[in-house]
């Protein structure tokens, strides 16, 4: 980062599957790398589990067992959460009769690698997960759902329907809803409406109007106490 100097490169065979073209996601490629520290979690391809590289030489120090297909990474301090399973794609425009699509949130160690908790999700699980506290937040189709941190168990669930994109819609290739957890409230933001709730017990705080980005999804930023969207299209 001083002076743009390759320092050490590392091959990703496939990023990405044949199915997504120009502007096209798939939405959880920029949740699949996190660095922390002295270490970088990625996954080296499609497909692949997470693995652990030294920071300053690239070489592996470790990969997490069970952790193949991992569509986010997060590292909370003391565990490394992932939602793993089958991509969007075969989740939301699903053809044919191929093997049923599944997801699941897993927590490890970071340093070890042990897995700490393993929970079976409903398939309609939607990035992105969102951390705050001891809080694990995320959006289904229909509910805002948030589990503990340490072990897994399920907190709270509140009805809360996300407008994106039909069933088998093309904009299922790139589109998801936002999450941004700040100072106990999480804030959810799909295609048509940006919703607070309160990250304690989920009540319903407040709502107004929301829209994708240019082939993205919303905007949504919290900065000074103040929370600012993405309101047009346009960039």
């Amino acid at each position: 980062a001083f002076n743009g100097l390759v320092l050490w490169k590392r091959k990703i065979n496939q990023w990405t599957d044949h199915l997504h073209g120009f502007r096209s996601g798939p939405p959880d490629l920029p949740f699949r790398l996190v660095a922390v520290g002295d270490r970088v979690y990625v996954t080296l391809g499609d497909g692949q589990g997470v693995t652990a590289l030294n920071a300053a030489t690239g070489e592996t120090v470790l990969t997490y067992e069970g952790s193949e297909n991992a569509r986010q990474i997060i590292h909370t301090g003391d565990r490394l959460i992932m939602l793993v399973g089958s991509s969007q794609v075969a989740v939301q425009m699903r053809r044919g009769n191929g093997p049923p699509a599944r997801r699941v949130l897993m927590a490890s160690d970071p340093e070890t690698g042990e897995m700490l908790w393993r929970k079976d999700v409903r398939v309609d699980t939607l990035l992105p997960l969102a951390v705050c506290g001891d809080s694990l937040l995320y959006q289904t189709k229909e509910h805002l759902v948030c589990r503990n941190t340490i072990s897994g168990d399920e907190r709270w669930r509140k009805p809360h329907p996300t407008h994106i994109a039909a069933a088998g819609n093309r904009s299922w290739l790139w589109a998801s809803p936002t999450l941004t957890a700040y100072d106990d409230i999480v804030y959810v933001a799909d295609f048509r409406k940006l919703s607070a709730f309160s990250i304690d017990d989920g009540q319903a705080l407040w709502e107004c109007s929301s829209t994708a980005g240019f082939n993205s999804p919303p905007d949504v930023f919290v900065i000074d106490d103040l929370l600012w969207r993405g309101y047009t299209r346009s960039r």
